[in-house]
């Protein structure tokens, strides 16, 4: 899998920072939380790849303002990546949407062969 480009919204001293996954450098510090959480998101979007078959087969699981992470459930077992998180997804959370994605393996692809059609 890719290097990880997840952003994490963190207090900073001058208000909140957004930093890339592993950075000791914040890429932006913003007075509020609100506007570091657009603009982490704003980033997470920006990196990903768009082309016309969008990558492997994947979905986004979210918890709002908190955490995504984009889970690929044609691998066996199934993988995830973090995209984004303000607070952190717990393991257990992980494993119960890995969980659900290997039972509904087949209704998920499903899924994403008709959005690719869409697209």
């Amino acid at each position: 899998m890719a290097k990880s480009r997840s952003q994490h919204v963190v207090p900073a001293r001058d208000g909140w920072a957004v930093k890339r996954a592993g950075s000791p450098k914040a890429t932006k510090v913003f007075d509020t939380q609100r506007e570091a959480i657009e603009r982490g998101r704003e980033i997470a979007r920006n990196q990903e790849v768009h082309t016309g078959d969008h990558g492997p087969p994947h979905f986004h699981a979210r918890a709002a303002d908190a955490w995504e992470i984009r889970v690929f459930f044609l691998q066996e077992p199934p993988e995830h990546e973090v995209k984004f998180e303000v607070k952190h997804v717990s393991a257990r959370t992980v494993r119960a949407i890995l969980r659900l994605a290997a039972v509904h393996r087949a209704e998920l692809l499903e899924e994403w062969e008709r959005s690719q059609v869409d697209e």
